[in-house]
């Protein structure tokens, strides 16, 4: 259990991440899906609903919102990088043994196809070094040597 972790226990950090996981199930029961465990079980009166919610957010909340979603230790999401405006769809697939039932279930991480669509070069924000072939001057570290 990565929360128990001395790096993480009893930390700031793990806190806003307990806080943003219990605000997203509060926010996921509106809409008939509450928590069990890793699975989320779904209220009749929404068996036959089809919605689409989107959120938007930054990388690290992103990172830790998906990560409460997929049941992964946070350490793991995080190698993921989710690029400015990028899309990132999550499905809540339902048990064909349960309807009841339903599992978070990761489709597509950090898209852009719509940025490159539009000729818009993706954004460096969120990675230490540059990425060939996405570098601009703006993103060029600071000469460190002086």
């Amino acid at each position: 259990d990565w929360q128990e972790d001395p790096l993480f226990r009893d930390s700031e950090f793990l806190r806003t991440y307990q806080a943003d996981a219990a605000a997203l199930d509060a926010f996921l029961a509106e809409h008939g899906y509450h928590r069990e465990g890793r699975f989320y079980r779904v209220s009749e009166e929404f068996f036959d609903t089809n919605e689409t919610i989107m959120m938007f957010c930054h990388l690290g909340r992103g990172q830790m919102l998906l990560s409460h979603l997929l049941s992964m230790p946070w350490m793991q999401i995080h190698y993921f990088w989710l690029p400015t405006s990028s899309i990132t769809e999550v499905i809540f697939e339902r048990s064909p043994f349960d309807r009841s039932l339903a599992l978070a279930r990761c489709a597509t991480v950090g898209s852009v196809p719509h940025l490159d669509a539009a000729g818009v070069a993706r954004c460096n924000s969120g990675f230490m070094m540059p990425i060939d072939g996405y570098t601009r001057e703006v993103d060029r570290p600071a000469d460190l040597s002086q």
